[in-house]
C-alpha cells in the first residue's frame, strides 16, 4: 500500500468517529445496508448543529414538501454555483 494513503487511512482511524463525515457521491444507496439520509434530513440536519432555529427549518421541510431528493441531486446544486 501507498505510504500517504496508508498513512491517511491512519489518520481517519484515529478520528472521533461522531465527528467525522463523509460526502459519497453517485452508488450510495438510501436503501439497507447503507441507509444514508435523504437530502432534506440531511440539510435539516445540518442546519440544526449549525444553530438555525426550529421555525427555519420547519419552513424549509414544508418547502420539500412530500419530495425527497437524493444526494446526486444537492451536489449538482452546489456544482452549478461553483
Amino acid at each position: 500500500m501507498n505510504f500517504e494513503i496508508e498513512s491517511q487511512l491512519r489518520y481517519l482511524i484515529n478520528l472521533d468517529p461522531t465527528k467525522l463525515v463523509f460526502l459519497c457521491g453517485a452508488g450510495i444507496s438510501l436503501d439497507k445496508p447503507t441507509l444514508l439520509p435523504k437530502v432534506n434530513v440531511l440539510i435539516c440536519d445540518l442546519l440544526k448543529q449549525c444553530g438555525v432555529s426550529d421555525k427555519v427549518i420547519l419552513k424549509l421541510k414544508q418547502k420539500f414538501g412530500k419530495t425527497t431528493y437524493r444526494f446526486e441531486s444537492l451536489i449538482d446544486e452546489i456544482q452549478k454555483k461553483v
